[in-house]
């Protein structure tokens, strides 16, 4: 494991496009993935308000040069697909894609090796039980398995509940990533 406090520090100014730190609700998390060499890309602490419930999640990419390029191949050939529809274009893109799977692989294998111990003698209900998925193409979302909207129609008293026990499963996972 990395340098903890350097890595924390770094965070610490990290901001998004719209000036906004790192929630403190998963920046511990955050910390603890980039320690472990799991480089993560965009974040949120889980909140309920204007937008509805959003449930704690880290986005993960690698972090390699050759990756970021590969993306940008990926989204030019998405462009010329819809235009072209031709068989070499909708080829071309496959292969980007697949070797985006490739290098994705890396981090992923990685991460799921730390939730199969995580969850080796854990007891977690359904819904609150970390996974990995897939953000489009280019990204790996890790987030409660009730993320997916399991929630959406559900009281605000639930919804509060529900954030809550997610936060403090992913806190958990921290704390065992950081052990």
């Amino acid at each position: 494991m990395q340098d903890l406090q350097a890595i924390a520090q770094h965070f610490e100014t990290v901001t998004d496009a719209l000036g906004k730190r790192i929630d403190p609700e998963i920046m511990q998390t955050v910390v603890a993935l980039n320690a472990l060499d799991v480089p993560t890309v965009m974040s949120c602490g889980g909140h309920l308000d204007h937008r509805g419930l959003l449930l704690p999640y880290v986005d993960i990419e690698p972090s390699e040069p050759s990756y970021r390029a590969l993306v940008k191949q990926e989204q030019a050939l998405v462009m010329v697909v819809k235009e072209t529809r031709k068989k070499d274009d909708i080829d071309a893109m496959h292969e980007v894609q697949d070797q985006i799977r490739l290098l994705q692989s890396v981090v992923r294998d990685r991460i799921v090796g730390y939730l199969t111990q995580f969850y080796a003698d854990r007891h977690t209900a359904f819904d609150a039980r970390l996974i990995l998925s897939k953000v489009g193409n280019c990204r790996l979302r890790l987030q409660n398995q009730g993320a997916l909207d399991f929630w959406i129609n559900a009281t605000e008293k639930v919804q509060q509940q529900k954030l809550q026990e997610y936060r403090e499963e992913m806190a958990d996972f921290t704390a065992f990533l950081m052990r």
